[in-house]
């Protein structure tokens, strides 16, 4: 076999090899080894020969896998004391973190991997247990304030806007790619290495989003997440009426076709974002912009120590799970931001379909508003030579390895917002010398084929509560465009017919406000009552609401007289009224001594208030109904079914006085009033005589 592998195929699986771990890692993990190995010279010199072996470091491996005398290999030892007593230059006091360790741990495997030689499995348990107590020893510098965590921290949505805000007024060429990266890493929710690796062939639109194909993440290094993720254009702009927020700043749309248009004659590769060393420029670039900026954004120095490109992703994950106890699950935002999940996501593979939800959230649109699902712009009729502007609009290499539909949704985003173009962006903006722009017309013809949700698109991402405040809307929109009618009919009949001049007469009135009434329900659609003797039909309940008597509404109408009634028919008139006269439920009324204009008629009313309101109605017959709370509306059948619940306990006594048998229904208010008055013991209630009013106030 020796005879036909050559030297190239080894060549050739160490190429392969270094596919193992990202340039990244790798440059890191030189790092860690490089300042091990000064510390370690110091202490075990003999360690080290001459600088041979893969990286050159001169690890003499056979003596640093040897045992020592406790039985343990010498990097395991050497590793312990490296953990106990290495400090940092930059603060002698500050513990070295379990994190730093770690890597420096999995730097030294690689290396001898690297070289053919193996570690023991004592080695990782030994080094476990140190790791392990590096943590509480870091974890207690923290708590004392010997030692300050360095991460970062995510990006508030209120300073992304504002950075977005910036971005898109300058004119600088990098400013505006720099915008666009920004744009991209929030909407993804990715790390910036995926997003320097992402390439134009990988993005594409799929009904209303725009979707991305992210191959090789941190923690799918084998192409395993091919789902793509969905980015959305938000066309809303301060619609939602929030005038904080413009959310055409902050679109991924615009963003993306302004960058694509701007660099037309610069682009080398098929990387969107092309170039060597992409990520670091930008994020170089990123912070140099919060520091010139600081003040404008109001950005502390604090602030500024922590912020940084990795912010962006944090902020946006932050950002849609913080927004409402309704938005998206903490699966599909952790899928989205690429997490480990563990087990759960064998389990719990069917939280990706939120992906769409998690890329509307985080696109800015409102998640409590009906506005939730607004389509993106797209050509309602396509020009026949579309593909020669989107030649000359975005240029020769990226018409060739772009999407097409891509590249279309991008020209019809810039078409539809063209006005609010003209009004952000300055005159020296390098984009008014983009084909589009220089052409007469061309992007006033555009803008006439383009607008929201054209071509039959379907919005998705959608959850089920968007549909119910949507009608709730148009619920609101339609009472208040109901009031608003009624309103205007009242004003304009008090408006043509003058109360003070006696020419709007009550009938009048009246009559107006029933037709008016039942003009809204017949547009309502509202069934009218079947019931002859209920007394909630809108036009017998509007006849008997009140009359104009001298110079107040007044409840009944003049020299009105309480009916010669028996108990049975005075309980049917407490209760439903008699609306042959248009005479309100009496029960309803809150009377006073006004309403009668004779002394009589309200002394008559007192004793039918004590007999059928206090004791028939309430007393009596709230203890024989079988629920708590009696009818708000009362009926003919339900008032025969109370006084078939209450006319056998009323305690009026079997016989007359001339011994005859006693019909309780026919006894008639004033003699019942008199039977049922009895002293303490009696058995029969206590009705005493009402005591003697003022004028014009309540009888109770």
């Amino acid at each position: 076999m020796s005879d036909h592998v050559t030297t190239e195929d080894y060549a050739a699986v160490d190429s392969l090899l270094k596919f193992g771990i990202t340039e990244r890692t790798r440059k890191s993990y030189l790092a860690d080894i490089r300042r091990f190995k000064a510390w370690a010279e110091e202490k075990e010199p003999e360690l080290f020969g001459s600088e041979s072996g893969k990286h050159g470091f001169g690890f003499d491996w056979e003596l640093f896998m040897h045992p020592d005398d406790n039985d343990r290999p010498l990097a395991a030892s050497l590793f312990e004391v490296y953990a106990a007593t290495y400090k940092k230059k930059s603060n002698v006091n500050t513990p070295i973190s379990k994190s730093m360790l770690g890597n420096v741990r999995s730097a030294l495997i690689w290396l001898a991997n690297e070289n053919g030689y193996t570690f023991p499995s004592s080695f990782g348990v030994i080094t476990s247990r140190i790791l392990k107590a590096a943590g509480k020893k870091y974890a207690k510098a923290l708590e004392s304030g010997l030692a300050r965590k360095k991460a970062r921290q995510h990006l508030p949505y209120n300073m992304y806007y504002k950075i977005c805000k910036k971005l898109w007024e300058s004119d600088d060429p990098s400013t505006i790619r720099l915008h666009a990266w920004v744009v991209m890493l929030w909407n993804a929710v990715c790390r910036p290495a995926n997003m320097a690796s992402l390439s134009l062939s990988s993005i594409d639109v799929f009904e209303d989003a725009m979707q991305i194909s992210l191959w090789v993440t941190k923690t799918g290094q084998q192409a395993q997440q091919s789902d793509p993720y969905h980015l959305y254009f938000n066309p809303i702009g301060d619609a939602d009426g929030d005038d904080r927020y413009d959310t055409r700043y902050t679109c991924v749309g615009l963003a993306l076709a302004r960058y694509l248009m701007t660099w037309t004659d610069r682009r080398q590769g098929n990387k969107l974002f092309f170039g060597e060393g992409t990520s670091e420029t930008l994020s170089t670039a990123f912070i140099s912009f919060l520091k010139k900026n600081q003040e404008e954004l109001g950005l502390s120095d604090e602030a500024i120590l922590y912020l940084g490109i990795y912010s962006i992703r944090k902020g946006a994950g932050t950002y849609c799970s913080s927004g409402s106890l309704g938005g998206p699950s903490m699966v599909s935002i952790g899928e989205r931001m690429q997490h480990n999940t563990g087990t759960q996501k064998y389990y719990l593979k069917y939280e990706r379909a939120n992906d769409q939800f998690v890329g509307r959230v985080v696109a800015g649109f409102p998640l409590n508003d009906c506005a939730f699902d607004t389509l993106p712009p797209e050509f309602k009729n396509v020009p026949s030579n579309l593909n020669e502007h989107l030649h000359l609009a975005f240029g020769t290499q990226t018409f060739k390895k772009a999407s097409k539909p891509l590249l279309r949704r991008l020209l019809a985003n810039i078409a539809y917002h063209s006005e609010w173009l003209q009004t952000t962006l300055k005159k020296t903006d390098p984009i008014w010398t983009n084909h589009i722009f220089r052409t007469k017309d061309l992007l006033t013809t555009l803008n006439g084929m383009v607008s929201l949700g054209a071509g039959g698109l379907q919005p998705t991402g959608i959850p089920p509560h968007i549909g119910i405040i949507r009608e709730l809307r148009r619920e609101a929109e339609a009472a208040k465009e109901r009031g608003v009618s009624l309103i205007t009919t009242i004003r304009k009949l008090f408006e043509d017919h003058s109360v003070s001049t006696g020419s709007a007469t009550p009938t009048f009135i009246l009559t107006t406000l029933r037709d008016e009434l039942a003009a809204m329900e017949k547009r309502l659609a509202i069934p009218s009552s079947s019931s002859s003797s209920s007394a909630s039909s809108s036009s017998s309940a509007l006849d008997m609401c009140f009359t104009w008597r001298g110079r107040r509404w007044n409840q009944l109408p003049k020299d009105y007289r309480l009916p010669r009634a028996n108990l049975q028919q005075a309980f049917g008139i407490w209760l439903l009224g008699i609306p042959s006269q248009n005479i309100r439920p009496l029960g309803k009324i809150t009377f006073c001594s006004h309403e009668f204009s004779l002394k009589t008629e309200f002394a008559r009313f007192r004793k039918w208030k004590r007999v059928i309101g206090d004791y028939l109605h309430n007393d009596l017959l709230m203890t024989k109904w079988e629920s708590d709370n009696l009818p708000e509306v009362w009926t003919g059948e339900l008032v025969a079914k109370a006084w078939g619940l209450i006319q056998e306990h009323i305690d009026v006594g079997d016989k007359t006085d001339t011994g005859k048998n006693r019909i309780v229904g026919k006894i008639r208010v004033e003699y019942a009033y008199d039977l049922l008055k009895g002293p303490p013991g009696s058995g029969k209630p206590i009705i005493t005589p009402p005591a003697k009013r003022r004028r014009n106030c309540p009888a109770e």
